[in-house]
């Protein structure tokens, strides 16, 4: 016998509900518009097979609306994406779907350590978005270190952040995606603690003006990493920036707007083989000798050299007959565009 299953790329609204429900139960995949509620909510709960649920936007569901929705034991992930409302209150009933292994809270910024610490009984938890959550501590971060799979975290603009929540973190046995937050106290000491990761394939250390040499030193020992962005940590000197070449594995390496990304320090870069993807928006001291060493680099499929006056139109015809099936993008100037990250 073969099941139908149903996976829904529309949205569910106020209005279809009932058309929805009238479907078979098997649906996998449901995602619902901003004017869904707690009464909606209590329908959808019906679907006891759903293993994703989008609830961005959703402003209006309150404690009752998870209430019910922990009857959905099948539950991997869920979107709380600008849901505001959202306190530590509600966060309370995510620790009851055994099953969830993604949790998406971008924008709610009224979820506190407390609401990490329930959190923390999800110990199929895998990836969890915690962008703009700006109450977050270093002590809600040792609450997610006990996450015995916790594989991707990110934590833009939560500015709370100091090296001992990069300590919390590190100890995290398959911590494999980390995206730091800009702007925040850490410093080489907390960079320090990420060689100990023994997976990590990808950080992300933008707008930590703390970070310096000392710390890319700590970072040149990170031999498991594959996508590195250092983009507006301006404290980095030549020197720092030169140790990047001993991470042979990189494909992706993002530079933008570092004053110290010189035509040296591409030397040093063009000696990754397996660098796929470079960005060096903004880098202001990059010349046509640095062209000479991007030639090397056969495996290029992007180059963003953008706002780099030194680069002339001739250096970049050179570049493009050396890599025919590189996407290159150049300019003289930097318009203050934001160009889309690889």
């Amino acid at each position: 016998m073969i099941t139908e299953e149903f996976e829904f790329k529309v949205e569910m609204t106020v209005n279809n509900i009932h058309e929805i429900l009238s479907l078979p139960p098997m649906i996998k995949s449901l995602k619902c518009s901003r004017g869904v509620s707690d009464k909606e909510l209590s329908a959808i709960a019906e679907f006891d097979m759903i293993e994703v649920l989008d609830l961005s936007g959703c402003g209006q569901i309150t404690v009752n609306g998870f209430k019910e929705l922990i009857r959905i034991k099948t539950l991997k992930e869920i979107s709380l994406v600008a849901c505001d409302q959202i306190t530590d209150d509600e966060i309370k009933y995510l620790a009851e779907f055994p099953n969830l292994q993604k949790i998406d809270l971008f924008l709610c910024s009224n979820i506190s350590d407390i609401g990490l610490g329930y959190l923390s009984k999800l110990h199929s938890l895998q990836v969890i978005n915690l962008d703009a959550c700006y109450s977050i501590t270093d002590e809600g971060l040792k609450k997610l270190s006990e996450l015995p799979k916790l594989e991707t975290i990110s934590l833009h603009s939560c500015e709370e952040i100091t090296d001992k929540g990069v300590l919390y973190l590190s100890q995290i046995p398959s911590l494999r995606i980390l995206e730091l937050p800009e702007f925040a106290e850490i410093t080489d000491k907390g960079v320090s603690y990420l060689v100990n990761v023994p997976y990590l394939t990808n950080l992300r250390l933008d707008n930590l003006d703390q970070l310096t040499d000392k710390g890319m030193n700590y970072i040149s020992q990170c031999k498991s990493l594959r996508k590195l962005s250092l983009a507006h940590c301006s404290n980095i000197s030549e020197i720092g920036l030169c140790l990047i070449g001993e991470l042979e594995g990189i494909t992706t390496l993002i530079l933008d707007h570092l004053p110290h990304v010189n035509d040296r320090v591409l030397h040093k870069i063009s000696s990754m083989s397996s660098l796929i993807n470079l960005a060096c928006i903004e880098c202001v001291e990059v010349g046509n000798n640095a062209i000479e060493y991007l030639r090397q680099l056969k495996k290029l499929e992007q180059v963003k050299l953008i706002g780099c006056p030194k680069i002339t139109s001739g250096g970049i015809e050179m570049l493009r007959h050396s890599l025919p099936y590189c996407e290159i993008t150049y300019s003289k100037e930097f318009t203050g565009i934001i160009y889309p990250i690889f």
